[in-house]
């Protein structure tokens, strides 16, 4: 059979045409009646592109909150000064470092929260 006729015009086909030979159909048959196989899909999904970064507003954030809420959030955090991600090459992915800033916003929070809660007899709990 026709090596066309049984693979298709796909990699198979190419790669038996190459060799010389004709490629069996799927399935172990010789052809008679085969249907010539579809080229697969690429199964990954498609990435979105990323763009170059783009000059600083007058904050000096590249994104806005609309366009990348994560990248807008994590810009802002880093230049207020309130959370470091660590150096280069050391990162780990949802780990941070509480500057001093950020530190005293959360001392005055858990120290507000804790008294409430003892208030209410409710057991304190960090997760």
């Amino acid at each position: 059979p026709d090596v066309k006729a049984v693979c298709g015009e796909g990699r198979l086909a190419k790669k038996a045409a190459k060799v010389g030979g004709a490629a069996k159909a799927p399935g172990g048959g010789g052809g008679g009646g085969a249907k010539p196989n579809k080229p697969k899909k690429d199964p990954k999904p498609a990435q979105k592109k990323k763009q170059p970064k783009k000059e600083g507003n007058q904050d000096g954030l590249t994104v806005t909150k609309e366009e990348d809420f994560g990248e807008w959030f994590s810009e802002l955090v880093t230049k207020a000064e309130f959370l470091d991600y660590g150096p280069t090459g050391l990162r780990v992915s949802g780990c941070y470092i509480l500057r001093p800033w950020a530190y005293e916003i959360w001392e005055a929070i858990r120290d507000f929260l804790d008294a409430e809660f003892k208030k209410r007899d409710v057991k304190n709990a960090y997760f």
